[in-house]
């Protein structure tokens, strides 16, 4: 469970670690230390995809975060939990005209 402000710091972590691990190659001088390096190549590659399908998700939530449409959303639903839900859409402040405009969009573009 991590907050998603300390996500960039957590992955660049991660990258770093892995990135470590693949330059043990070069000290690996005896057979043993290369076939333990070959041995855990397996588990660094698959620590590498994971890290990247993180890194990708983590942009595109950031990207969704930072639109317009996401910021008329969460007003919206924020001005419904603080009105107990109905007078956000019904009253006549122009918070409530503006939440229910949305409400509106989102019904007219099959939006759930």
């Amino acid at each position: 469970d991590l907050n998603f402000s300390a996500l960039r710091t957590l992955l660049r972590r991660r990258a770093e670690e892995i990135k470590e691990g693949y330059e043990e190659r070069h000290q690996a001088q005896t057979l043993q230390q290369i076939h333990g390096f070959t041995k855990r190549l397996g588990a660094m590659e698959q620590q590498r995809k994971s890290l990247s399908t993180h890194i990708n998700l983590a942009q595109a939530i950031n990207q969704r975060v930072r639109s317009s449409d996401f910021m008329r959303q969460l007003e919206c639903e924020q001005a419904l939990i603080a009105s107990g839900g109905e007078q956000a859409l019904l009253g006549s402040s122009g918070a409530s005209d503006a939440c229910a405009d949305f409400v509106e969009d989102l019904i007219g573009h099959g939006e759930p």
